[in-house]
């Protein structure tokens, strides 16, 4: 079928609340609930040490405060996915109450598809189609044609986390227990493989194998044997994965009183781990993180607050590769707290947020 242009329309600034910070699917209901509630709280559990306010980050040579200039732009529905596209547009995954993608131009001009999907994560492959895991609906996969023509793929099991373009050619997306792929000609194949994370990331990397999380660690599959191996790492707790240089696997890693950066050099087997700014929480989205000129990059919830934290607004962390310091970027006030990021080919960062797509433009760091 296809798709309907709904409306197009200027964007203005506009703040809004924030969020919990909890798992997939059902974060990301609860996540639509708590913005259209306006509730934000979290609170350290139990028998655990309260995460620090943050002027008690640690401020030594590794952790540091950028700044920059920051846009928000509004869209309807709670944005999940975010992609870029050849001519510099982006599309947005409406999210939950919504069944529209959004196309952002880079001047903040909005327009609306219907779909006949309520969207979350999504990719976009070499003709650019764009392929979405769906709410409501979880055991299928969808793709939207250029020309906005929608097509449903069947799954014998529900997606439960990130959606990813493969060197190969395919989409490869998590599931509950299986891994999947779809071919360019619409042909399905899920491969058997331990629970994954209920928010996990997915990546393709050169040598074939696809990587997922579970709850043992970092698990690949190699799909020309059907292989499934899980990799001495600590556990993860959701959020993207990213192959940064050299084959070296990079995801995050966050409970309470602490965020931590962790690589892993399949290759030698080697992990190393990076303390982060704990008051830059991470959401643990799918797509939570990106690579652009040898700094990683990952989406935050900003936390203050002493005994009881609660979030304030949203933020981007920095991670120099080469220095491996990190820099956090604080939003403007009425700002919310963001969930998948791309990048432009200028090196700005685009990311969504509660209802609202922001912008910001890094300019340098505060010592």
């Amino acid at each position: 079928m296809n798709a309907a242009v709904l409306k197009t329309a200027e964007r203005d600034e506009r703040s809004g609340s924030s969020n919990l910070p909890l798992s997939w699917v059902m974060l990301a209901w609860l996540r639509a609930v708590t913005s259209a509630l306006a509730a934000s709280a979290i609170v350290s559990a139990c028998g655990s040490p309260p995460i620090p306010s943050l002027s008690q980050i640690p401020t030594d040579d590794n952790q540091r405060r950028g700044v920059g200039g920051w846009q928000m732009f509004s869209i309807n529905g709670y944005p999940q996915g975010i992609v870029r596209v050849m001519n510099g547009d982006f599309w947005i995954a409406d999210g939950y109450m919504s069944d529209t993608l959004s196309r952002l131009t880079p001047t903040g001009n909005v327009t609306y598809y219907a779909i006949g999907y309520e969207p979350l994560e999504m990719t976009s492959d070499a003709h650019e189609n764009f392929w979405l895991t769906v709410a409501r609906t979880l055991n299928v996969v969808i793709r939207v044609t250029r020309k906005l023509e929608v097509s449903s793929f069947n799954l014998s099991d529900d997606t439960c986390g990130g959606i990813t373009y493969g060197g190969d050619g395919k989409i490869w997306f998590a599931q509950n227990n299986h891994v999947g792929s779809i071919t360019p000609a619409g042909k399905v194949t899920e491969y058997q493989t331990p629970e994954l994370e209920g928010s996990s990331g997915i990546t393709w990397t050169p040598g074939g194998l696809v990587w997922f999380e579970t709850y043992r660690g970092l698990t690949t599959l190699d799909p020309r044997s059907g292989t499934v191996k899980t990799h001495d790492t600590p556990p993860a707790t959701g959020g993207a994965i990213v192959a940064g240089p050299r084959g070296t696997l990079w995801y995050l890693v966050h409970v309470t009183g602490s965020v931590t950066l962790i690589s892993y050099n399949p290759k030698t087997d080697h992990t190393a781990s990076y303390v982060a700014p704990t008051n830059f929480l991470p959401y643990g989205a799918p797509a939570s993180m990106i690579l652009q000129e040898n700094s990683l990059w990952y989406t935050a919830q900003r936390l203050a607050g002493k005994q009881v934290k609660h979030v304030v607004g949203g933020g981007l962390v920095r991670f120099d590769l080469k220095s491996h310091r990190f820099t956090a970027y604080a939003a403007p006030k009425g700002y919310q707290a963001n969930w998948d990021i791309t990048g432009d080919s200028n090196g700005n960062l685009w990311a969504t947020a509660s209802t609202s797509v922001t912008e910001l433009v890094p300019k340098s760091a505060l010592f």
